[in-house]
């Protein structure tokens, strides 16, 4: 992983995640509810939610990841991005991942709802944001996309997925604070 300000970004390939990786993936989940716990008897109930959801989107990365490896494998690429929506989709309810397609996020701009709105590819455990490519490779748009929509929409986690890479699936999880607090 790579930390730039308040950004921190993990790339895969087609390669499923090590044992070693998995365990500290896991391992930091763990840290993050352990946090949790800690604020939550001190009646800091903010800072408590804050690591409970880190947490979350910590352990369920490993299971989307796999999701991720599980369709590129199946389906390989130059679909369109609707069909890797649709498998994507499939992979995540298997797992039993909650999700929903293409919901319409409110965005907001100096402590405004705007009238427009921006509707991700997929929105994972409610607070993480899927956006799909089939492009030849990701470029630094598709990134700079993704974050402003993560900040847009105050969302901590986000996912580019690029499919239609070949001969290796593209992919990225981005992590910022939303507040821009670095």
């Amino acid at each position: 992983a790579c930390a730039c300000a308040c950004l921190a970004y993990a790339a895969c390939s087609t390669a499923p995640a090590k044992t070693d990786t998995v365990t500290a993936m896991k391992s930091q989940a763990a840290q993050s509810a352990g946090y949790g716990d800690g604020y939550y008897k001190q009646g800091r109930y903010d800072l408590a939610l804050q690591f409970y959801s880190q947490a979350l989107s910590e352990y369920t990365s490993v299971d989307d990841a796999q999701g991720i490896v599980e369709v590129y494998n199946k389906m390989g690429s130059g679909f369109l991005e609707d069909v890797y929506q649709e498998c994507l989709a499939l992979e995540l309810s298997a797992r039993k991942i909650p999700w929903i397609a293409k919901p319409k996020l409110s965005i907001v701009y100096k402590a405004q709802p705007l009238n427009k709105w921006y509707e991700p590819d997929l929105v994972v455990f409610s607070e993480i944001i899927v956006e799909l490519k089939a492009a030849r490779t990701l470029a630094p748009e598709h990134e700079a996309q993704l974050i402003n929509y993560l900040k847009a929409t105050r969302k901590r986690v986000g996912y580019l997925i690029n499919f239609g890479a070949h001969p290796r699936l593209e992919w990225r999880r981005f992590v910022i604070d939303p507040m821009g607090n670095e």
